[in-house]
């Protein structure tokens, strides 16, 4: 009995979260390049897919013959999932993801990010992350959005192991949320101190006895 079809079914719901958790992820884009394709790897297994197939489906709905392929193992409501994924945008501006990947513990984060999404050539791609995150924030057309995300990816090929980056995943979502907390809170503290007039301080000489 061929089991391929029972581990691509394995392989695909996963793949079908791939955009919430890439969008809750300094090397900047050379003019030209973006990410072509998407290398999906589950253990031994590997597919890949088009960016431009994804962006279509993405904005239009429509199924280009090689995603008709993979959604034969998904469900209608797993194709919306993977449709809503890639186009949501993170409510993250381009200065709080830079301050929080340009400190210490943003780029340990990167580091561990990087080995499991990695470059074409199969480097570490911390680099590449954080200048796609960083020039996808600030596209005023695109917004922060995996499918902006991976037209930022300064390689051809964009590789992921499924296995490993849930869990990377939520330790950098909760990371950045709690960076933007921060910052908000900052922001505000500033804004309220710039409101209110200067306190007014006199000098006044001892009393002489």
């Amino acid at each position: 009995m061929n089991k391929k079809p029972s581990r691509i079914r394995g392989l695909l719901p996963l793949a079908a979260s791939l955009g919430a958790i890439l969008c809750q992820a300094s090397l900047l884009a050379l003019p030209g390049f973006s990410a072509e394709r998407v290398y999906a790897n589950y253990g031994p297994l590997e597919r890949h897919v088009s960016v431009k197939a994804l962006e279509t489906y993405a904005r239009t709905g429509e199924l280009s013959e090689e995603l008709e392929v993979y959604s034969r193992y998904l469900t209608p409501e797993q194709l919306e999932r993977l449709r809503s994924g890639l186009l949501v945008s993170a409510e993250l501006d381009v200065v709080a993801i830079a301050q929080f990947f340009y400190t210490s513990q943003g780029e340990a984060i990167l580091q561990e990010l990087g080995e499991v999404i990695q470059t074409a050539g199969r480097q570490n791609g911390a680099l590449a992350i954080r200048g796609s995150l960083i020039l996808a924030a600030a596209d005023p057309d695109g917004g922060l959005n995996l499918i902006n995300v991976l037209k930022h990816f300064p390689t051809q090929g964009v590789r992921v192991d499924l296995q490993r980056l849930a869990v990377v995943a939520r330790t950098v979502i909760a990371e950045i949320n709690h960076t933007r907390e921060v910052t908000a809170q900052v922001r505000e503290q500033a804004a309220q101190t710039a409101s209110q007039p200067p306190k007014m301080q006199f000098w006044l000489p001892p009393q002489l006895d």
